[in-house]
């Protein structure tokens, strides 16, 4: 009896499986992509631009990291070019070691002469808006690329007055 109960059991719990099965209804994805030559790339090319000097600042006169800068012309202006084959619909993105909220870069000078509470700005070449590090993918026009670096006032920190160093990457995205 104990083996008839059993078997019953087994074939409804079967039954059950293949009922269940048989109501399922399959989904199909297409995916598709391109491959491109390796041999083809581009090139971000900023002359002999190597180190830009930051204009001393009152401290309590920087603006706050974040901010669109209103008086971005007084700037230095960093510019260049994208070059290669196949460069058309890329953008740069500007990526570093960030500081604060991660809405500028880092200062990196240490010492007691460094500036605390300080971080360099990121800002487009012509309208002033914040370029989030690591993040603010801007496209170019026709492969040239313009932006402004500027010192800026880190949020919930005191700024110091003393010396400012960073670095930044211009990195080429594909759009």
């Amino acid at each position: 009896m104990k083996k008839l109960t059993l078997i019953l059991a087994v074939s409804s719990m079967m039954y059950t499986a293949i009922a269940a099965a048989a109501s399922d209804s399959p989904s199909i994805l297409a995916i598709s992509g391109t491959v491109k030559n390796s041999a083809s790339s581009c090139t971000v090319n900023l002359g002999n631009m190597t180190v830009v000097n930051l204009p001393a600042q009152d401290a309590s006169a920087l603006p706050l990291e974040g901010t669109p800068h209103s008086k971005v012309t007084s700037l230095p202006v960093v510019s260049g070019q994208i070059e290669g084959d196949h460069c058309s619909g890329v953008g740069i993105k500007i990526t570093g070691n960030t500081a604060g909220e991660g809405l500028s870069l880092a200062n990196t000078a240490q010492g007691s002469t460094a500036a605390t509470g300080v971080g360099v700005g990121v800002y487009d070449g012509m309208g002033g808006d914040v370029i989030i590090p690591n993040i603010t993918v801007k496209p170019t026009l026709e492969g040239a690329l313009l932006f402004r670096v500027g010192m800026v006032k880190l949020k919930d920190q005191a700024p110091g007055a003393g010396s400012v160093q960073s670095s930044l990457t211009v990195q080429i995205e594909r759009l």
